[in-house]
């Protein structure tokens, strides 16, 4: 695990993203040699203990590969890591963009609506109409609606009706 996290966030972020090659070779070669040989190191003592002759090139080879194992697992660890900040940053990129569209198309129909409305009212009150105190109170309740409870994330259901029901009331 330690070889994987070196190799992942010392290795990879300080000198591979960077593109010194050379520089990541000779750390990767440097950590390959230490831990090869301390592996054999240990494989011999062990060994020794045990009473068994084996060959250390064959050591050597085993660790090797494994330190290479180490290696690739902390590549695909690495990109892994990568692909999921990027894919997190495009779900937030494309929530923005879909922020900015709705507040754009709210920009444009409020003051349509509230002229079409505000027409309608001067044409009620040239009337004397008595509907004409509703008509302001539905449009009161709409324009509190629309500037205060639309601009989280979530509205309740019943708010909503009740905006529709207020619409529909005034396009009457």
């Amino acid at each position: 695990i330690a070889i994987v996290y070196f190799v992942m966030y010392f290795l990879i972020e300080k000198h591979y993203q960077r593109r010194e090659y050379l520089l990541f070779a000779l750390w990767l070669l440097g950590l390959s040699a230490v831990y090869t040989f301390t592996c054999i190191k240990m494989e011999t003592d062990i060994s020794d203990v045990l009473g068994r002759e084996d060959r250390i090139i064959n050591y050597a080879v085993y660790y090797f590969i494994n330190i290479c194992r180490y290696t690739l697992i902390g590549f695909l660890l690495f990109r892994l890591k990568q692909n999921i900040q990027q894919q997190k940053k495009l779900e937030q990129m494309t929530l923005e963009k879909l922020r900015a569209e709705v507040n754009y198309l709210r920009a444009q129909i409020n003051p349509h609506f509230l002229f079409n409305t505000l027409n309608n009212l001067y044409g009620l009150s040239l009337q004397h109409s008595a509907k004409t105190p509703e008509l302001i109170i539905r449009l009161s309740r709409m324009m509190d609606y629309m500037l205060y409870e639309v601009e989280g994330t979530k509205v309740l259901l019943q708010r909503d009706l009740e905006n529709l029901l207020n619409y529909m009331e005034m396009e009457r």
